[in-house]
């Protein structure tokens, strides 16, 4: 249900906070749900996507930029790290194995396991 509610607020209500809060609140319930690891990385790759795309409109000093680039590579870490995770627990789930990949590809983090997955799936 939490996940649920958190995937409805994500979507429907553009409300990355809340849904990020209830799906981790899901995983502490469910540490072992693919499902809530998969859908919370892929908010976090929204996070980063969208910080990305702030920062891209705002004329900023360099050292706020770094920071923020700073904040993305940190959301991404914590979105890898779940995918990871759920693959351990599922190993073929076709979601996250997707996921994963365009995520590696699209921040260029690691092309050669972006195919790999791809491959796998």
């Amino acid at each position: 249900a939490l996940c649920n509610l958190g995937h409805a607020l994500e979507r429907w209500e553009n409300d990355a906070v809340s849904a990020e809060a209830l799906y981790r609140r899901a995983l502490e319930a469910d540490p072992r749900n693919v499902g809530v690891m998969n859908n919370l990385a892929s908010l976090l790759e929204a996070v980063a996507e969208t910080t990305v795309a702030n920062d891209n409109t705002l004329v900023s000093s360099k050292s706020k930029q770094a920071n923020e680039e700073g904040a993305v590579h940190g959301i991404l870490r914590d979105a890898a790290r779940l995918y990871k995770r759920a693959l351990e627990e599922d190993p073929e789930s076709l979601e996250t194995l997707c996921n994963y990949a365009g995520m590696l590809q699209e921040y260029a983090l690691d092309e050669a396991k972006a195919a790999a997955l791809l491959a796998k799936a």
